[in-house]
C-alpha cells in the first residue's frame, strides 16, 4: 500500500523542538507488493540539500543509518534499504523531510506503515498514551518515541504530530 503523507513545519531545518505539522494521508494503491510511502513535506527553501549532507544531519541526531540508503532527485530525498528497526525508519523519514529545500520523501524501506497522532488543544501526553496505547503511564514511551525531537514531555502543541510507538518500537 502506498500512503502520501503531507507535512508543514515552520523555516528552520532541523528544529525539530517546533516539530508542528499537518499531516494528511491518502491510499493510492501497491507497488510490487512492498510498502511505499511517498511523504510530502513543506519545501522550506530553493536550495535541495546533498544526500551526504543529510545522512551527516540524520546520523548527528543518533540515529542508525546502516541499511539505508539515502539519494536526492531534484527536491525529492528517497530513502531505501532496510532500516534497524521501526523506529528508526520513521525518525529519518521525519528527519530528512523536514530540512529545509526538500519537498518530499520517496520510502522503500521495509518495515510497517508509522502511526502518528495530531495533538489537539488540552492534550497531554499522558491522555494521548491512554487514547493511543490504552494507559496513560505510557506516556514515557511516546515520548521517548519522540527524542531528540521533542526535548520536555510537558512542551507538545496543537497541530504537531508525534510517532506513537508500535509494540517493540521505542529502543534505538
Amino acid at each position: 500500500m502506498r500512503r502520501v503523507y503531507e507535512v508543514m513545519h515552520d523555516d528552520f531545518p532541523f528544529d525539530f523542538s517546533l516539530f508542528a505539522m499537518t499531516l494528511r494521508a491518502q491510499t493510492t494503491g501497491m507497488r510490487k507488493g512492498k510498502t511505499m510511502g511517498f511523504w510530502n513535506f513543506w519545501k522550506g527553501g530553493d536550495e535541495t540539500p546533498e544526500a551526504e549532507a543529510l545522512e551527516k544531519e540524520v546520523q548527528d541526531l543518533g540515529l542508525n543509518t546502516a541499511g539505508l540508503n539515502i539519494a536526492v532527485d531534484g527536491d525529492v530525498v528517497k530513502v531505501s534499504g532496510e532500516a534497524v528497526d521501526q523506529e528508526t525508519k520513521e525518525k529519518v523519514i521525519m528527519a530528512v523531510g523536514n530540512a529545509k529545500g526538500v519537498a518530499a520523501v520517496e520510502d522503500t524501506v521495509t518495515g510497517a506503515d508509522p502511526v502518528f497522532h495530531e495533538v489537539a488543544k488540552g492534550d497531554t501526553l499522558w491522555k494521548i498514551a491512554e487514547k493511543a496505547l490504552g494507559n496513560g503511564a505510557r506516556y514515557t514511551e511516546i515520548f521517548e518515541a519522540n527524542c531528540p525531537m521533542l526535548s520536555d514531555p510537558d512542551k507538545i502543541y496543537p497541530g504537531q504530530r508525534l510517532r506513537i510507538p508500535q509494540d517493540g518500537s521505542t529502543t534505538a
